[in-house]
């Protein structure tokens, strides 16, 4: 297999960046994953936050919090303009997450 080749599969299937590693270009390679890095952080601060404003909202109301209050409560969000409502579907996954 070319080195190429290879490079592209490691930044295309395991994680960007490491093929720019695997082809020596070093700098090149550990900024891509900082800046990975520091999107995925970005990423799952936000759905923290939106997750915590759901669990909150729900014991604000007086309900329990258990994996039915929350499958009830992605299931509530329509679909608008024939997409999913993804941002309240990923809060609500992500705070689901915290009780499997």
């Amino acid at each position: 297999m070319k080195s190429a080749l290879k490079a592209a599969l490691l930044s295309g299937l395991v994680f960007p960046g490491l093929g720019q590693i695997y082809l020596k270009r070093y700098w090149r390679g550990f900024l891509f994953i900082i800046l990975i890095m520091i999107g995925l952080v970005i990423i799952a601060g936000i759905a923290a936050a939106g997750a915590l404003e759901s669990l909150n909202t729900i014991q604000a109301q007086g309900g329990t919090v258990d994996i039915n209050t929350l499958s009830n409560l992605a299931a509530k969000h329509p679909v608008q303009k024939g997409y999913y409502n993804i941002k309240s579907f990923f809060y609500t996954s992500y705070a689901a997450g915290f009780f499997l």
